[in-house]
């Protein structure tokens, strides 16, 4: 019963964040279609779904640090997956600094919200879940 208990306030706690993050969205949009000045909505962009993505492998991170081991981190899954959704993320960000110039062309595809969101909950979910448990030998 406890584990259903968890799982509850868990969902809870997901839901209100979800709920929370789309007004924020909501309110950031109309900040920038009134100041012309995107960097807090872009900010939100690129760290919001990460947020998301982590904490949708959260539980499974609590589950795998329950174990008795040693205790190492996936560095290929962060390498291979983590990092190039996160730049994926950040170019956003990057699109309105003086390296913009580098991402001419990416605009249209980075500025997309739906890109954006999947490949910021893929990129929290890794993170989340790239620490894995080693046996020891012996035992």
């Amino acid at each position: 019963m406890n584990k259903v208990l968890s799982y509850w306030l868990y969902a809870i706690f997901f839901g209100a964040i979800v709920i929370w993050g789309s007004n924020e969205g909501q309110t950031l949009s109309i900040e920038f279609s009134q100041t012309f000045s995107p960097y807090s909505l872009y900010l939100f962009m690129a760290f919001y779904p990460i947020f998301i993505g982590f904490l949708l492998g959260f539980p499974k991170l609590i589950s795998h640090f329950r174990r008795a081991g040693k205790w190492k981190v996936d560095w290929h899954r962060i390498l291979g997956l983590a990092l190039p959704t996160f730049l994926l993320n950040i170019t956003a960000l990057l699109s309105v600094t003086p390296v913009s110039k580098y991402f001419i062309g990416w605009s249209k595809f980075v500025l997309d919200k739906q890109v954006l969101t999947i490949s910021g909950i893929v990129c929290g979910y890794v993170l989340a879940s790239s620490f894995i448990e080693v046996k020891e030998e012996g035992k």
